[in-house]
């Protein structure tokens, strides 16, 4: 059985696309988990016909997925789980293509997918999302005409450091290795997921990588990933939580300046929206950790614009 995992919030213009596209896979030893983060339009209303086909929990806002997704981790009985978001459409073929994956390749700790870009009317912006993600192909091994490629868990952990190419609706896992490696960190209010597929990575568990576009991607303007600037803290508290490991030497020096590089972002950023004293603060850091040019100018201007 798969468990199709669906976090939800506010999306009920949405989420009857998308749980039809999940009801029209070609595999269909399906069940499939809802978790509503306490939405406040009429998702429950909408969800309503689809009781007797789903399970659908309902939440207190939480703000953000880790908390709707790890609850409905916990209602999965399915010995794989499919992550997807609930505006984003399912190919009819993707759960059997990865459930192919696995069969063929049981080691595996995480199959992925490429998938394409579409727009809040379901217009296709970009068809080929993973086209530009060029390093993480590189690593692959297995016939290129083949069904899945493999990246072993060395070099699925070392490309996650540099870039996510890992698209979450794309993404099914084992559930005993979702146990393994425990629940999505519900400090982070978003890329809760990356730092997921990294910890799976680091673990020792390799990768699956389906070439073929077997998801639409949503984009809308309110969307997790549309959030700017609230997404540095969360993505420098989940790369800083790899400095912890037992990293290779390039590894970590990439990580020390790549984290480096985003502080001084987000300390620009800061700056310009008029939050100079958390521009300071967040400058001063980077200091401590490396002497810059860019950096101390960066501090200059923060307290030049007091």
């Amino acid at each position: 059985m798969v468990t199709v995992v669906i976090p939800t919030y506010n999306s009920a213009e949405f989420l009857p696309a998308t749980l039809e596209s999940v009801f029209c896979q070609t595999y269909d030893h399906l069940e499939i988990v809802v978790v509503d983060d306490g939405s406040s339009d009429q998702t429950q209303m909408v969800i309503g016909p689809y009781l007797d086909r789903l399970k659908y929990v309902k939440q207190e806002n939480w703000g953000g997925p880790s908390r709707p997704r790890n609850v409905a981790i916990g209602e999965a009985s399915g010995d794989l789980v499919a992550f997807f978001d609930s505006d984003d459409l399912m190919m009819p073929n993707k759960i059997a293509c990865a459930v192919q994956a696995f069969s063929d390749h049981p080691e595996l700790g995480l199959v992925f997918s490429n998938f394409q870009g579409i727009d809040e009317s379901g217009n296709i912006l970009v068809g080929n999302f993973l086209e530009a993600y060029q390093d993480f192909r590189n690593e692959l091994t297995g016939d290129s005409g083949g069904s899945v490629r493999c990246l072993n868990a060395k070099a699925a952990y070392s490309s996650l450091l540099r870039a996510n190419f890992v698209g979450t609706s794309s993404v099914v896992c084992p559930r005993a290795v979702l146990k393994q490696v425990g629940s999505f960190d519900e400090k982070m209010m978003n890329a809760d997921d990356v730092d997921m597929w990294r910890r799976i990575a680091f673990a020792g568990y390799g990768f699956g990588f389906i070439d073929q576009v077997l998801h639409g991607y949503r984009k809308r303007g309110g969307g997790v990933t549309a959030r700017g600037v609230r997404r540095y803290p969360a993505v420098l508290y989940g790369l800083g939580k790899q400095l912890e490991l037992d990293l290779e030497p390039g590894d970590r020096k990439y990580l020390e300046g790549r984290i480096h590089g985003l502080e001084l972002e987000y300390a620009s950023a800061l700056t310009n929206s008029g939050q100079h004293g958390e521009a300071r603060q967040l400058f001063r850091r980077a200091l401590e950790n490396k002497v810059s040019w860019r950096a101390l100018k960066g501090l200059m201007k923060a307290y030049l614009r007091m």
